[in-house]
Order: structure tokens, then C-alpha cells, then sequence
């Protein structure tokens, strides 16, 4: 119900205090960048979006951040103890088709169309091989045997 916007804004969402516990626990190396991919390695993201840093907790580490966005209070929080966030760009879209792929049939009458012919086609194959199969002139041919006449016994 409701209005529900297509164009939405999906974000993983990471805290100061998540992040300095993470780096606490060993689970994160502070001397290194800490990328999406990083930060979903060591647990803090469920899934492979872009990261926003949000101010919630405090940090007491100096870091280096290549993430999509980032609040502007976490921001502050970062570089007052000497760390870096770098944005990176980042699109919402899915990405374009390579030239070598392809594209799907957009449409899903084709598609399922496609399905069917298919289908029809791997059920009249299995139909013909069960038939053949049954046919008595399919069978090798079965050894003739001569019946000789019985001679009178003398």
C-alpha cells in the first residue's frame, strides 16, 4: 500500500561505534583502506551495496574509508582523528549489457513462447523414442527356424 518509489536510494548502513568495535575485535585492519567489500568480509554489511557511514557511536582510530556517502557528522568524527573518507561514485542502476552479450527478450510473451516450443518440441522427441521403442519392426529380427517333415519309419 502506498507509494512506493522505484527510484529509492538503497544504502548498507555502517555506525562510528560498529566500526570501532569491528576494528577492536581484530576484524578489521586500521592501517589498510576499508572498502564495501572489507566491511561485508568482516560482518558489518549484509549484502554487497553501497555503504553509508553514519555518526552513531564514537571512533577512536585513525582510518582510511573508500565508501559511497557518509554523514557529516561521521565525516567529522573520522578526520578529527586524522583519517580519510574518500567517496567513490556509485550507480543505483544495474549495469549496461557488454556489446559481446546478447540482451534477453524484454518482453515475457516471447519468452515464454520460446519455453514452450521447447517444451513441445523435447516432449514429441520423448513421444517418437517411446513409439519406436514398442514397434515390433524396431526389434532384430529373430532367428527362422526350418521345420523338416518327418520321414514315415520304415
Amino acid at each position: 500500500r502506498g507509494f512506493n518509489n522505484p527510484f529509492r536510494k538503497i544504502w548498507s548502513v555502517v555506525n562510528l561505534g560498529a566500526l570501532q568495535r569491528a576494528i577492536d575485535e581484530k576484524r578489521l585492519a586500521a592501517d589498510a583502506p576499508i572498502t564495501p567489500s572489507i566491511l561485508h568480509a568482516a560482518g558489518l554489511t549484509r549484502r554487497a551495496l553501497p555503504v553509508r557511514l553514519l555518526g552513531k557511536g564514537t571512533l577512536s582510530t585513525k582510518v582510511v574509508l573508500e565508501i559511497a556517502a557518509a554523514s557529516p557528522s561521521a565525516r567529522a568524527a573520522v578526520e578529527a582523528h586524522g583519517g580519510e573518507v574518500r567517496l567513490k561514485p556509485f550507480s543505483h542502476k544495474k549495469p549496461a549489457l557488454e556489446q559481446t552479450q546478447e540482451p534477453e527478450s524484454t518482453h515475457w510473451r516471447k519468452t515464454k513462447r520460446a519455453e514452450n516450443k521447447q517444451g513441445k518440441k523435447n516432449r514429441q522427441d520423448k513421444k517418437a523414442a517411446r513409439s519406436s521403442s514398442l514397434r515390433v519392426s524396431a526389434l532384430p529380427p529373430s532367428p527362422s527356424v526350418s521345420v523338416k517333415p518327418e520321414e514315415p519309419a520304415s
